[in-house]
């Protein structure tokens, strides 16, 4: 499949195919359908998901793309604390476009707003979990 892929995004095709795996959530979930477009000559923006090839396993690899130092790519999955190995920058294949869940369309996948988004629900979660801790408490207190 890596070849057929790479192969499309060389000649300025799209390529839509299922996601698996869990590195990406919440952005990306285990069988979403998510599209890569190829990155026309550019190297990719800080922010963006990126599709490359994984230089250990030879495998297809989604992941955010965080830097690059040289002609090293630095990227990491969202529901992992650490960065990848470093990947060549030729080894980047495409940009993630959209993701597709339950047939329906997603949010781009912009630089900002899915992680900005995902670290906001985070926070919120955070925030309600200590809300309802506080309130338990006063409850009982007035008890």
């Amino acid at each position: 499949m890596l070849e057929l892929l790479t192969t499309l995004l060389e000649n300025g095709a799209a390529f839509r195919f299922r996601a698996t795996g869990y590195s990406m959530t919440p952005t990306i979930r285990d069988q979403d359908i998510v599209v890569i477009s190829p990155l026309k000559h550019l190297p990719p923006r800080k922010g963006e998901i990126v599709a490359f090839r994984h230089p250990g396993n030879q495998q297809l690899t989604i992941h955010r793309f965080i830097g690059s130092r040289g002609s090293l790519a630095l990227c990491r999955g969202d529901n992992r604390d650490i960065a990848d190995d470093p990947v060549p920058l030729a080894e980047i294949i495409g940009v993630i476009t959209a993701i597709q869940r339950n047939g329906k369309r997603r949010i781009r996948p912009d630089r900002f707003s899915l992680p900005t988004i995902s670290r906001c629900y985070c926070l919120l979660d955070l925030y309600l979990k200590r809300f309802r801790r506080l309130i338990k408490k006063t409850v009982k207190g007035d008890e």
